[in-house]
């Protein structure tokens, strides 16, 4: 932990060589993910699954993506910018079997109805035994549910508030 490894506030900080995972967390209905972090480099997950191929927010160097055992939306996003002097919140909303909705900031970014998987455990800083980034993660929330839209802005606005972010629109 980094005691000041976020907006001035503790947060977890990996060294892009290794993830801290939980393998306990299984969420075989719907969900909803929010992850608040700062990428230190731009090389591949900051937040995944240790179960299934599932990632949101960063990977291969390139922001605003996810994968949910299918990508969500384009997986050739534009490369991420060097180093972003704040982080971002990256909110996924998933109605298994129906919808799958990506907000970065509070705004729409991504949707599918085909590919809607929810994570089964959990990893920051890396997947399994590779693609590591170095990254300071400040809150990872997850709720067994999908989040009505008010109940999603609701937990955006109290992240935004606490870790110093903006939200779109």
């Amino acid at each position: 932990v980094d005691l000041d490894g976020f907006a001035g506030r503790p947060a977890v900080v990996t060294n892009g060589r290794n993830s801290l995972v939980n393998t306990a967390l299984s969420l075989p209905g719907d969900a909803t993910v929010f992850v608040v972090a700062r990428p230190l480099s731009w090389s591949n997950r900051i937040l995944s699954s240790t179960g299934n191929n599932w990632l949101l927010g960063w990977w291969g160097g390139r922001q605003d993506v996810a994968h949910f055992d299918g990508w969500v939306g384009p997986w050739n996003a534009p490369p991420a910018t060097a180093n972003e002097p704040i982080g971002m919140m990256y909110s996924a909303v998933i109605d298994r079997g129906v919808r799958a909705d990506v907000f970065r900031n509070g705004a729409a970014l991504l949707s599918s109805t085909s590919t809607t998987s929810t994570p089964v455990g959990l990893a920051v800083g890396g997947w399994a035994a590779s693609e590591f980034t170095a990254a300071a993660i400040a809150e990872v929330i997850v709720y067994n549910r999908a989040l009505t839209t008010d109940e999603r802005r609701a937990v955006e606005s109290y992240l935004a508030a606490k870790w110093g972010l903006t939200l779109a629109g």
